[in-house]
């Protein structure tokens, strides 16, 4: 590993810094970014998987087979 001069740690302390400052005014101006794009994703994933399509079909013959019966 190696030993950095005295100039080039602050110089990398200030960017990180100042990165530091960026990510958290950008967590400030959207604070449920994360939250609600995670239940987006759970949405989507339910709604295309095939045991969803399939119930909905299902579902939807059983309900026409019994209205036609009647």
């Amino acid at each position: 590993m190696r030993h950095l001069p005295y100039s080039e740690k602050q110089e990398l302390e200030t960017k990180i810094e100042d990165e530091q400052e960026c990510q958290q005014e950008l967590q400030e101006m959207n604070p449920n970014t994360s939250k609600e794009s995670k239940i987006a994703t759970v949405a989507t994933r339910f709604t295309s998987s095939p045991l969803w399509k399939y119930g909905v079909i299902v579902f939807l013959l059983c309900l026409s087979t019994t209205c036609f019966i009647c």
